[in-house]
């Protein structure tokens, strides 16, 4: 298989990009943006190559989202754009972001929003991709102390972590703009990536000092991995195998890493197609039609059961779940009760191989208005590859919302899993 690979990655593009796609990207599967190369490299379970996507018009790919409609989202910085991407490779929408903007990294957040960070802009600029209006609600300031990340992640409390590369700063904001903390990270500067690992600590790395850093939730430093392994690092994301994987730039390729032994496992992707100057990474997340029952209780205490379908994603790792509400927002389904296209969880899960985990998430909100949400979820799956992903078969769970216009609690659980 390394002599294929190394084959695969000598071929030209176009030859790489099979005749017959699947209808969906498959769970678990490991995406990287190339951003020198402007293209995507697939990789499976095992490891192994799959193909490189070549969206025409995308410059200097930094960053991968994946949509609860089962689409691909990558910001083109270049172009100050994000490209929508179906699972064929197409691109079936391109939405604009303020210019100069500079979208350096992106995450879905309340209401089913892509949140999309601007290096430039100093904000972050939040966009409706799942409705294909990319109409755009605002945008959050930065305070001056942090100037504008290079990448960031939601927490499960509801606030934002970023790193900046040029001020060496880690800093914690809610999302309102408000600072939270800021911590000086200059013994290891030049931060290009950051994570949430196990026990909700937070990793991130340095370019200077070729090291993972490990902090508290609070972000007080806590330890540094040096590691010839980690020149060139640049952004990390929490695998499906609870491992940290990080993109490097000037080895071209993926490095993992185990954050409960502290030591490098492997390198994925060494200069494969796609993967020149890799930068975005992402897994595609378990992806579910599903069915909401739920008693819904009005502001008069007027009952209503509700049953919906719905999509379902599900992260194991990274620990997102996201609720996509199938009903418009002009309907009487969940959507027209609370005015969103989507619930966006953050929650925590047992680091465990089991064939039953469990999800405690909460939703991610800009303020206390607009209520409180969780859900518990049970999972079940199996361990799947050479890289012993866990890969999600079904979920079972309750879920409940508490706000103005009233509250509801019920159950979910998965009808047919799509990617898997």
């Amino acid at each position: 298989m390394l002599f294929l690979t190394r084959f695969l990655a000598i071929l030209p593009v176009a030859l790489l990009v099979p005749t017959t796609f699947a209808a969906e990207f498959k769970a678990n599967h490991l995406f990287v943006c190339g951003s020198l190369s402007n293209s995507i490299a697939e990789f499976d379970e095992d490891g192994d190559f799959v193909r490189v996507l070549s969206p025409p018009g995308m410059i200097d790919p930094t960053s991968i989202a994946f949509g609860p409609n089962g689409r691909m989202y990558v910001t083109s910085s270049g172009t100050n754009q994000v490209f929508e991407i179906l699972p064929t490779g197409e691109v079936s929408n391109k939405y604009f972001v303020a210019n100069p903007c500079d979208p350096t990294a992106i995450h879905f957040g309340p209401h089913g929003l892509l949140y999309v960070n601007g290096k430039n802009s100093k904000q972050i600029h939040l966009v409706d991709v799942l409705s294909g209006t990319g109409q755009q609600f605002g945008s959050i300031p930065l305070s001056s102390n942090v100037l504008g990340f290079d990448d960031f992640i939601f927490t499960p409390v509801g606030t934002v972590v970023g790193v900046v590369a040029g001020m060496s700063t880690i800093a914690e904001m809610n999302l309102l703009g408000q600072l939270e903390r800021h911590v000086s990270i200059s013994p290891h500067a030049l931060p290009g990536g950051v994570a949430m690992g196990p026990f909700q600590q937070v990793w991130y790395n340095s370019d200077d000092t070729n090291a993972l850093i490990r902090a508290t939730s609070y972000l007080a430093p806590l330890d540094s991995h040096p590691s010839a392994s980690f020149d060139g690092c640049e952004k990390m994301v929490i695998g499906p195998n609870g491992n940290l994987f990080i993109a490097s730039s000037t080895q071209h390729a993926v490095i993992e890493f185990d954050p409960r032994a502290f030591q490098v496992v492997r390198t994925i992707g060494s200069n494969a197609a796609g993967m020149l100057g890799a930068e975005g990474i992402a897994f595609a997340p378990s992806r579910f039609e599903a069915e909401i029952d739920v008693d819904f209780c009005d502001d008069e205490n007027d009952i209503d059961d509700i049953d919906e379908d719905v999509f379902l994603t599900v992260a194991p790792g990274s620990r997102q779940i996201v609720v996509q509400f199938r009903e418009s927002k002009d309907g009487d389904g969940l959507a027209g009760k609370f005015f969103q296209d989507a619930l966006v969880f953050y929650g925590t899960e047992p680091m465990n191989s089991g064939s039953k985990r469990r999800i405690d998430g909460t939703t991610v909100y800009r303020n206390a208005g607009e209520g409180t949400s969780h859900i518990d979820l049970e999972i079940k799956g199996s361990v799947k590859g050479d890289l012993d992903f866990y890969l999600v078969k079904k979920a079972y769970g309750r879920l409940g919302r508490a706000a103005a216009g009233g509250s509801y609690s019920g159950e979910i659980k998965t009808k047919k899993l799509l990617n898997g």
